[in-house]
């Protein structure tokens, strides 16, 4: 199909319909001279890759297929496609012809080439048309060898077919440039009937916080994670249920038809849970374990030695193991699945790995997406902070009239880039709760997060090895600073090794009645993360199991009524929910210290004038388990951990904020008094100013001082 419309790229209705390469059509149209240039500079590259299956089907067989997978598009294919030279780099160079001057898309940014098509009459009139067409050919090609269709003589009595579409995207690598031209056959799954079509829909992914622990754990293990790629994975894993599809146009002479699923394909409801379950079972039938904590988290234990860990999303894997595990599971998945070696992992989840083993460090970092992003909204400013103490983040006021401005968009796309970047959470987390009535002021408030983001846009996380093991916990919290309903917020920033593996900004869901209340809060909501982390940990590690956790608070109100468990005037409201610290206090699963606010790192996530820049150290198995130390900087709310005590203060805080103390009963955490100086979760309740935010930044993200 591609190759016929390569040799004849006219736009005419006769030849834009879908069709096999057993049926080209005829030469009924002259070509216009720019796609007649593009199919002769490039129908030696379809017919020598994408296409090439077509023709020599008969072949083909899995070392064959295995080769197409790699086919690299490199400084020899772009030759020889494109007839343009390319850059040491790898990156393409534009072609000069006398008239034209077309540039190969391969190695250039999405942004500098033409829109990805939306359906498929746009790939017809796409100056990349041979490309998408060949994307098209290789995917239904895929789905045919896969079984994921079979033939029907017509539908069953009663029942529908579901319709489907393409959906293309352009590959790109770390470094956000193109790399392949991908297209998926998706179903229109919203058109399912519950009952009938599917059953269950619910399905697994792993939290940021696995996929930045394994990493965390490859670099203190001194070793180099690997990213394998499973091809068309979905349809791999068999339906339960009966569905019927009506395939969309490109499929040659399958247009239109009607077929039964037999497996799972993209967009179905129950096809990303029938895959996590057919993924889980290859994975234990080698000897895996399966986290119980984060089921896409997975292990492999021999002799008491954990050889093997993999974090898995939908079709990515990311395997952190000694090199003999690495080839015996490779083989054995491969009779299994279609599975490509993509080698050293330097991309994952959007994220780009950089591993330097002799250093011993792993940075990961979003620079690429944060340049795509800034291009989409046309930021070309900077700042040096994503928020200022003067900004009204506050909810539209009557003075105001609401703008056509892309506020959700925007917001969606920062609330990605969270990942690594903590240091925007406290400005995003204040915007995020106005978008339903964008206004001027909150568009601006945006652009500064964007421009500041474009001043730091290389910052990232860095694991380093050999920074240590301890579990800790900075929780900050502000106090009333909602203009709507009173209620704080709390900053939260979980490490390990003195490493931030975890942040967070939130509106706590009650109304303190004093800093200590607010703060007291916040330490609880910090252990609760603190405990998945914990969990994680002990399971990649399980004779690190049984750590305490240190809170570090940098409120001794806080501090106290953690460590003690009294009942104030000020403290007795305290509902019990936030008391389970206590608990974990007292059994010795978590210490609570104080920290001055100075050190206070979760000052960023609080306060509007800090940033942190994440530069995290790697958590290694042998901490699993660890206490977690909870930093706090009011002692009152140490207190309230430390002491289950209730006061005229504190008695109407509601139980379920007590947690925290059977944690610090427990000694599973500790809470322990930091000055405010110290209390790094300040960057994420306060507006600071620069010098502070830098402190705290440099000090989570282990940044010189």
């Amino acid at each position: 199909m591609a190759v016929a419309a390569a040799a004849n790229p006219a736009k005419t209705p006769s030849n834009s319909r879908s069709t096999s390469p057993e049926e080209p059509p005829g030469p009924d149209a002259e070509p216009d001279a720019e796609q007649a240039l593009l199919a002769e500079i490039i129908v030696d590259y379809v017919s020598n890759s994408l296409v090439r299956e077509r023709y020599d089907e008969e072949q083909v067989n899995i070392e064959y297929r295995r080769e197409m997978h790699e086919l690299p598009y490199g400084t020899e294919l772009q030759e020889e496609a494109f007839g343009a030279e390319a850059g040491d780099d790898g990156s393409s160079q534009p072609l000069h012809d006398p008239q034209l001057s077309i540039p190969s898309p391969f190695g250039q940014k999405p942004s500098d080439v033409e829109c990805v098509p939306l359906t498929y009459k746009d790939v017809l009139n796409s100056k990349y048309k041979v490309l998408w067409e060949a994307a098209i050919a290789k995917e239904f090609d895929g789905h045919k060898k896969t079984g994921t269709f079979s033939e029907i003589s017509g539908l069953p009595e009663g029942r529908k077919a579901i319709s489907a579409k393409w959906i293309f995207s352009h590959k790109t690598n770390e470094k956000g440039l193109i790399v392949d031209f991908k297209a998926r056959m998706v179903a229109r799954g919203f058109s399912q009937i519950p009952g009938v079509d599917f059953h269950h829909s619910s399905s697994a992914c792993p939290s940021a916080v696995s996929i930045k622990t394994m990493v965390a754990v490859s670099t203190e293990n001194g070793r180099r994670p690997v990213h394998w790629d499973i091809k068309q994975a979905y349809t791999h894993a068999k339906l339960k249920e009966e569905i019927y599809l009506r395939l969309p146009d490109g499929c040659g002479v399958w247009t239109g038809k009607a077929v039964k699923v037999e497996r799972a394909l993209y967009g179905l409801k129950q096809s990303g849970r029938e895959w996590g379950f057919e993924a889980a079972d290859a994975l234990i039938s080698n000897g895996y374990e399966q986290c119980r904590v984060d089921p896409c988290i997975f292990r492999k234990v021999v002799d008491g030695e954990v050889v093997g860990l993999i974090v898995i999303y939908v079709d990515d894997i990311m395997l952190s193991a000694t090199e003999e595990e690495r080839e015996e599971l490779l083989a054995s998945l491969q009779k299994r699945f279609p599975v490509k070696d993509l080698g050293d992992c330097t991309w994952y989840d959007g994220c780009a790995i950089e591993v330097d083993l002799e250093n011993g460090t792993t940075k990961l970092s979003q620079t690429a997406y944060i340049e795509s992003m800034l291009n989409r909204f046309n930021v070309t400013t900077t700042a040096p902070t994503p928020a200022v103490v003067d900004d009204d983040l506050g909810p539209k006021r009557d003075d105001e009239s609401s703008v056509d401005k892309p506020v959700r968009e925007a917001i969606g796309c920062l609330m990605w880039l969270l990942f690594t970047r903590p240091d925007i959470a406290l400005p995003l987390n204040k915007l995020q709760k106005i978008a339903h009535s964008p206004t001027e002021r909150m568009w601006n408030a945006l652009v500064r997060i964007m421009s500041y983001l474009n001043e730091t846009k290389d910052l990232g996380i860095t694991y380093v090895r050999g920074s240590g093991l301890d579990l800790d916990v900075f929780v900050d919290s502000s106090y009333a600073d909602s203009t709507v309903d009173r209620r704080s917020t709390t900053g939260l920033a979980v490490t390990v090794g003195g490493t931030v593996v975890c942040a967070s900004t939130k509106t706590q869901p009650v109304t303190a009645q004093s800093t200590t209340e607010a703060e007291y809060i916040a330490a609880g909501e910090g252990v609760k993360e603190a405990l998945f982390v914990r969990g994680v940990l002990s399971f990649i590690a399980p004779e690190t199991s049984g750590a305490t956790i240190r809170v570090r608070e940098d409120n001794e109100g806080a501090l106290a009524l953690v460590q003690n468990p009294f009942s104030s005037a000020r403290s007795k409201h305290i509902d019990e929910r936030f008391h389970f610290i206590r608990e974990l206090f007292k059994a010795g699963n978590i210490t609570a210290d104080y920290v001055s606010t100075a050190e206070q790192h979760a000052d960023m996530l609080t306060k509007e004038e800090l940033f942190v820049r994440g530069v995290l150290s790697f958590i290694a198995p042998e901490t699993s388990g660890a206490t977690i130390r909870v930093r706090e900087d009011n002692e009152g709310a140490l207190a309230l951990v430390q002491n289950p005590f209730s006061s005229a203060r504190s008695k109407h805080i509601d139980g379920r904020f007590h947690f925290i103390r059977e944690l610090f009963k427990a000694g599973k955490i500790t809470a322990d008094y930091v000055s405010t100086e110290e209390q790094h979760a300040d960057m994420l309740t306060k507006v600071l100013g620069r010098g502070k935010l830098e402190y705290h930044r440099k000090a989570l993200m282990k940044l010189p001082m």
